[in-house]
């Protein structure tokens, strides 16, 4: 993906990757490989952040230079297994806002949050609805983006889309 070349400013991203029963399989392989490769795209100085989801969210490390864990954090993500069930929306709202936090810290950065899944969700708190409200309103595009990957063959791809839309990001298949 050639997302990050245009722009020279580094980047800090959270990548949620979907870890939950319905990924099993193919999905799951080809979300791992994809998240890897997106690390391994990414510049020593940008900043990542790798979390996973089933039930709960779990983040596989703090905010970090790629310089110092780019390749660790491939060797964790190729230990994930698919499990459970799918807290989709908690994890992106948790991020999101944890994002938006970092971003006032007012660096010259682009924020970005990345989700590889197949959109499906079983376990959250929050509705769709919530979800959405927590994004920027109208012509606000000075805010983190939220790009989504999809995997799988019963992909909810209008979800992923409209999650995307509202943060002036894209759905990739």
């Amino acid at each position: 993906h050639d997302v990050w070349e245009a722009v020279k400013v580094p980047a800090t991203v959270v990548l949620i990757l979907d870890r939950s029963g319905s990924m099993q399989g193919e999905p799951m392989e080809n979300a791992k490989a994809g998240a890897a490769a997106f690390i391994r795209a990414m510049k020593p100085r940008d900043r990542v952040q790798v979390v996973v989801f089933s039930d709960a969210v779990t983040a596989l490390s703090d905010v970090c230079e790629i310089a110092s864990c780019g390749e660790s954090m491939g060797q964790k993500i190729s230990t994930v297994f698919a499990e459970g069930g799918t807290a989709l929306y908690d994890s992106i709202a948790t991020y999101y806002k944890e994002i938006s936090a970092i971003k006032k810290s007012g660096e010259k950065r682009r924020y970005a949050v990345v989700v590889l899944t197949d959109g499906d969700d079983t376990k959250s708190q929050m509705s769709f609805e919530d979800l959405m409200d927590i994004f920027p309103k109208g012509e606000d595009f000075d805010v983190p983006k939220v790009y989504t990957i999809a995997y799988g063959n019963e992909v909810k791809k209008d979800i992923l889309a409209q999650i995307s839309n509202k943060t002036n990001a894209r759905l990739f298949e």
